[in-house]
C-alpha cells in the first residue's frame, strides 16, 4: 500500500521521524534538481515562491537547498532506523550537502543500491517494440522470454500482469531488465 500526503516534504517527512511513524521504505522523487523551480522552500506559500522567486532568486535557491537540508535530515534518521532509503537521482543529498550536511551520502541512490547489482549479475535493459503497432506482436515476444526465462515466476507474473493492466499508447513496446543474451534469443524466435 501506498499513502500520499498533499504538502510539502521538507514539512511532512520531519513530522513522519518525529511521531515515530516507520515506513517500509523511503524515498524522495522531487524536483530538487533545479533548486529555484522545482523545490519549494518549507514555510512558503506558492504566492510567496512566485513574487520571490523573481525577485530574489537567490535567496529562493539558498532558501530551498536549506529545506531540501530538513528533507534529507530526516531521510537519514529514517536510513539510521534501518529503514531502506534511497533518492532517486534527483541531487538532493548534493544540494543538503552543499548546505551543510556533511553526512547527506550516508544513505544510496536508487541507481547504485538496487540497479548496479542487477548489472552485475548480467541482468540489464533490454526493449522490445512491435513496429507492425500490434500489441500480439509483443504478446508474442513476451511468450518468448517466458520460454527464455523459464525459472523466473516474477518476471512471469509481471509480463502477465502488464498484459491485464496496461494499454499501449503509440507504438507498442515493453521493456525488461533481463538476463545477457535474451535479446539474441528472442529475435531469432520472433
Amino acid at each position: 500500500m501506498s499513502i500520499a500526503l498533499c504538502g510539502n516534504a521538507a514539512e511532512i517527512v520531519p513530522e513522519l521521524v518525529k511521531r515515530g511513524v516507520r515506513p517500509d521504505m523511503v524515498t524522495d522523487q522531487t524536483s530538487a534538481h533545479d533548486p529555484l523551480h522545482g523545490y519549494l522552500p518549507k514555510g512558503w506559500s506558492w504566492e510567496e515562491y512566485q513574487q520571490k522567486a523573481e525577485s530574489d532568486p537567490q535567496g529562493t535557491i539558498l532558501a530551498a537547498k536549506r529545506s531540501m537540508a530538513d528533507h534529507v535530515q530526516a531521510m537519514l534518521a529514517f536510513h539510521e532506523m534501518g529503514v531502506p532509503t534511497f533518492d532517486y537521482g534527483n541531487n538532493i543529498r548534493q544540494m543538503a550537502q552543499e548546505v551543510g550536511v556533511s553526512n547527506a551520502f550516508d544513505f544510496p541512490g536508487f541507481v547504485p543500491a538496487y540497479i548496479r547489482p542487477l548489472f552485475c549479475r548480467g541482468i540489464g535493459p533490454f526493449r522490445w517494440v512491435a513496429l507492425s503497432g500490434d500489441p500480439q506482436d509483443i504478446y508474442k515476444t513476451d511468450a518468448k522470454v517466458k520460454e527464455i526465462i523459464k525459472d523466473d515466476q516474477h518476471l512471469h507474473h509481471w509480463l502477465d500482469m502488464a498484459r491485464e493492466r496496461i494499454s499501449f499508447r503509440g507504438t507498442a513496446g515493453a521493456y525488461l531488465l533481463g538476463r545477457s543474451g535474451v535479446a539474441a534469443k528472442t529475435r531469432s524466435g520472433v
